[in-house]
């Protein structure tokens, strides 16, 4: 019987750890474990910006280890790796092999490698910096404190003030500003949006079914900014809020996409961050316009990095690449992590299958997995 778990050796200056790490919260437990190696001393957040392609090597090994393996141990296994997963991408996509219940053995090995720090700071500096930042092709507000002025305008704090509310910045994002009650609850935010955000938001408040985006209800211009206006209408997506909806929240998301992919925007950083839950009405909405794109047509390619490590197509900041096909597969990603743990039923293998698919196959596109969606439900409803 296959384990719920896979094994990762983390080997990081000399020093190994073992640790099981659960399927079902597989790239949160790597990145916990790799942000808590002895001396690291990194957030994920950090390590993923800093870090280059080359300072994590992940190997599949074909020979289980022993849980305090000797060097040359560990060098026999690594030689004799089954392959070396690339998590530039996301690494998911590499063992999901092994999490076939018809070809996984009862456990699993990994030899997981980090670079010292010093290496990975060097290297940076040689390459030019070595971050996974957002394409230049993408015009997106600078991550400085030169908004502060903006939030706390005379216009925005009449607006917040009649509504016996104040302004809040948070950490780290100088690019948004909470809008709080007198009890400190969060009751909408604003955001310095980017050109080209206005200009999605724009199309989409024109012609689309605005019901699964979020969306400003203002937009104001200050010091020649602009600002969105927007309400807390949802919570960032979390499998405990989604219980008994999983698979209508990633049918829905397959509708959000394909209404997206309809009018040219590429989304280009589908995350759980990015999709909010409302519990209330049981609907998604898809929020984070920054780095989207409007194209003239589905075939033309881009070139860079854009969107979030650990949420794009393995292609993304290798070479270039569609950024609809680029979408759909980040769009199966999303929907497989929503309905993998669901209760099983005919409709949720199916939707589960799909994603797998998307990602699989990347032929198919958003449009083309939604008309097999319908297709299946239009049958399914035949039959009870």
């Amino acid at each position: 019987m296959p384990s719920d778990t896979f094994v990762f050796f983390f080997l990081y200056d000399g020093k190994i750890r073992s640790m099981r790490l659960s399927k079902k919260d597989i790239l949160t437990d790597f990145y916990d474990n790799l942000k808590a190696l002895p001396g690291l001393s990194l957030s994920s957040e950090h390590f993923l910006r800093q870090r280059t392609a080359k300072d994590v090597t992940i190997r599949a090994l074909k020979t289980p280890l022993s849980l305090n393996p000797s060097a040359d141990e560990i060098a026999a296994a690594a030689n004799d790796a089954e392959q070396n997963i690339d998590i530039f991408g996301y690494f998911w996509d590499a063992v999901a092999p092994y999490n076939d219940h018809n070809a996984t053995p009862e456990i699993v090995h990994f030899l997981v490698t980090v670079a010292p720090l010093k290496n990975r700071k060097s290297r940076a500096k040689k390459s030019g910096g070595g971050h996974l930042s957002v394409s230049s092709l993408l015009s997106v507000p600078e991550a400085v404190d030169a908004y502060t002025h903006v939030f706390y305008s005379d216009v925005v704090s009449a607006m917040v003030n009649t509504q016996g509310c104040h302004v809040k910045l948070p950490d780290n994002r100088p690019h948004l500003a909470y809008i709080c009650d007198g009890e400190e609850s969060v009751v909408g935010y604003l955001k310095v949006l980017s050109p080209n955000e206005k200009d999605v938001i724009a199309l989409l408040q024109d012609k689309a079914d605005i019901a699964l985006f979020c969306l400003p209800h203002r937009i104001l211009d200050i010091c020649g900014h602009c600002l969105g206006v927007f309400n807390a209408d949802g919570l960032s997506l979390d499998q405990s809020e989604l219980e008994g909806h999983q698979v209508d929240a990633a049918i829905q998301l397959l509708r959000a996409i394909s209404i997206l992919h309809s009018l040219h925007i590429a989304h280009l950083d589908l995350k759980p961050d990015n999709l909010l839950w409302c519990s209330a009405t049981s609907s998604l909405k898809v929020m984070d316009f920054s780095v989207s794109l409007i194209r003239p047509d589905h075939t033309s390619v881009i070139k860079g990095f854009v969107g979030t490590v650990g949420f794009v197509a393995p292609e993304v900041g290798k070479q270039p690449f569609n950024p609809f096909v680029a979408d759909a597969w980040a769009c199966g990603l999303n929907m497989w992590s929503m309905v993998e743990h669901a209760p099983r039923s005919k409709l949720q293998v199916f939707v589960r299958d799909l994603a797998i698919q998307m990602m699989k196959n990347r032929q198919i596109t958003v449009e083309d997995a939604l008309g097999m969606l319908d297709t299946f439900v239009a049958a399914k409803n035949s039959y009870e």
